[in-house]
């Protein structure tokens, strides 16, 4: 099919490309942009209808922040939840889907965690180093994604070998909270092979998890070591083969109570390792093109209390196998099929204080996709896919998506989703479980515009609507749980009658007021119908962030983010300002200083956690 000249992707931070001097004329108005997250296979952004957020490593060094979940909150349609500072649980909705409802990949790998209480990723681990571009894809895409893909995906990529020959990457910071960050990126490209491995590490004293406010002052350490890798190789033949992966270790404080506290300084420790590895081969046989990959994922956490009346150790552990196999092949000049099969295998282990427990699931999915594309102006494309699941049997999804340009410079884009979300090993054979839940299901659609002012200026709206019913939520009255009928004692997971509901409206845009200086605007407006106790009624109705970048001199660059989360269900309203100036040398050397919470707002993005006072970092990053 013929693809026409790629638009911009609205980001609510694409002011950022013009920190690095020459980038936006470069990339921006001449490359297409290809999303890899929003079909079957790659596809240009403005050929979608499925709204993506892309963030590019240089977005990421602009604002020069270690923490993702720093940078996704500030997204239109994406909140955050955090229990403290780096290293402690973060969660990411995604209009107004929670962790659980979100699915998660590093370089093709499914990082969700099998053991914990609700497969999700927790996002308090992952920092920015190494990071070469995340995709937020929006709306149920179980069609594509399978379980767990309610709200939407976020598809992370590690940094890959862009420049020629050998090449060396560098990056340190430190700051506030005795924070030391380092990153070293080893990249190697040639005609037929690509390399690239990133060593990094963090370690922070960190601030107390339990609001310092309320009178806990024991703070909250933490450190970690992650170690990427990813390999590609072109035969002879022309088939591509590679191979990513990771492998991570941390160690840190938490503080827990009832209500939460600082408890005993020191007591509560979380050990977690983590590790993944994919392998992929892409070849073509006759008129169609093949693609086999292999991946295998690994989590343990190790909880320890050792004082106090609830002294415990309790490891959880939990590891993911998946085959897939993807063909794809034109059909006719205005359309292309895709088509595929894929397993995976999941199993959750506990052992520990609080009893020993094992399980295993397995899901096998088949799925198709068509796109077509008549002319140069539309493209519609279906998805259609069904899982056979061990614990419950078959699930069937689907999606259509349409991408229209009116003009060149006016996109229409359309998205109707279903999606499922199935219940965890914890929520089905843990003492609090119920082996009778069946899977939550979603309906989802969009519908948005955006229009692009040259290249001085877009402006894109999107409103959006999302529902879940059967909704497994935790009922402290029910008696399905495996224990009652041993304790007596009521409460266990079970499914909530009824439907919950997200409506909401997403606008973003940018507009370059001078040659030097670039505003920015992301606002969420997220309406809410929930019938369950869950993190589902916990969101701000209204969302805003400003972005202001400016080029000040040739060699300094400057800008500044201000966010203010209003008409929050469960806490106050705040406004939270941080600001990053970059001094750019000669030689691919730039220095930075941040400030977060400039004004050093007091808040809360969980009930009774704290968050950062006004916070002091300065780095250094170069190539050579």
């Amino acid at each position: 099919m013929t693809q026409r000249p790629m638009t911009p992707v609205a980001a609510p931070l694409a002011a950022l490309s013009l920190l690095a001097p020459g980038l936006a004329a470069a990339q921006v108005l001449e490359l297409p942009e290809i999303v890899v997250s929003a079909n079957l296979e790659p596809v240009a952004a403005n050929r979608t209808g499925a709204t993506v957020e892309v963030i590019t490593e240089q977005d990421l060094q602009a604002t020069g922040e270690i923490r993702v979940v720093d940078f996704l909150n500030r997204l239109p349609g994406v909140n955050v939840r955090t229990t403290g500072g780096p290293g402690q649980p973060a969660t990411v909705s995604v209009r107004g889907a929670s962790q659980n409802y979100v699915a998660v990949l590093v370089d093709g790998i499914d990082v969700t965690d099998p053991s914990g209480t609700q497969v999700a990723f927790d996002f308090g681990q992952m920092t920015t180093a190494g990071i070469s571009r995340i995709e937020v894809l929006k709306g149920s895409q179980s069609a594509l994604y399978g379980s767990n893909a309610v709200g939407g995906v976020i598809n992370i990529t590690t940094r890959r070998a862009t420049d020629p020959g050998l090449n060396q990457y560098l990056d340190v910071e430190g700051g506030s909270y005795a924070t030391g960050q380092a990153a070293y990126s080893l990249t190697y490209l040639t005609d037929s092979v690509s390399a690239a491995f990133t060593l990094s590490r963090v370690q922070t004293d960190g601030f107390s998890s339990a609001d310092e406010n309320d009178g806990n002052t024991e703070n909250d350490p933490y450190d970690a070591n992650r170690l990427s890798f990813n390999l590609a190789t072109i035969t002879d033949g022309g088939a591509e083969i590679g191979v990513s992966g990771f492998a991570e270790g941390s160690s840190g404080e938490y503080d827990e109570g009832f209500p939460l506290a600082d408890g005993t300084p020191g007591d509560e420790l979380l050990d977690r390792n983590s590790q993944g590895v994919r392998v992929y081969g892409t070849f073509v046989t006759g008129v169609i093109e093949n693609t086999l990959s292999a991946s295998y994922f690994s989590i343990d956490r190790q909880y320890r209390q050792d004082s106090g009346f609830f002294a415990s150790d309790n490891t959880y552990t939990g590891e993911r196998r998946a085959l897939s196999y993807q063909g794809a092949l034109d059909l006719g000049p205005d359309a292309r099929g895709v088509f595929g099969l894929d397993w995976k295998q999941e199993d959750y282990d506990q052992t520990g204080t609080f009893g020993d427990l094992a399980a295993e699931t397995t899901t096998t999915g088949l799925y198709g996709e068509v796109t077509w594309s008549p002319g140069e102006v539309f493209d519609l494309t279906a998805t259609l896919r069904h899982d056979d699941e061990s614990s419950f049997g078959g699930k069937t999804t689907g999606r259509l998506s349409l991408a229209y340009s009116v003009q060149p410079d006016l996109i229409l884009r359309a998205q109707a989703g279903s999606g499922y979300r199935a219940p965890s090993g914890f929520e089905l054979y843990s003492a609090y479980g119920n082996t009778g839940l069946q899977p939550e299901d979603s309906r989802s659609a969009d519908v948005g515009v955006e229009k692009i002012w040259g290249d001085t200026a877009f402006l894109r709206a999107t409103a959006f609507w999302l529902e879940v019913d059967n909704l497994i939520d935790y009922d402290f009255n029910s008696t399905s749980c495996q224990s009652y009928a041993e304790t007596g004692f009521a409460g266990c997971y079970a499914q909530i009658p009824g439907i919950s509901q997200r409506t909401g409206l997403e606008v973003e845009g940018e507009v370059a007021v001078t040659d030097a200086v670039t505003l920015g605007l992301a606002y969420t407006y997220m309406d809410s119908d929930t019938n369950a106790s869950s993190a589902w009624a916990n969101l701000p109705k209204n969302d805003v962030v400003l972005t202001a970048a400016a080029q000040m001199t040739d060699q300094v660059q400057g800008i500044m983010t201000v966010h203010s989360a209003m008409d929050r269900p469960d806490l106050p309203d705040y406004t939270v300002v941080n600001a990053t100036v970059t001094y750019d040398f000669a030689n691919d050397t730039q220095a930075y200083v941040r400030v977060e919470n400039l004004f050093d707002e007091q808040y809360q993005l969980v009930d009774g956690y704290g968050t950062s006072d006004r916070a002091l970092f300065v780095g250094l990053r170069a190539a050579f």
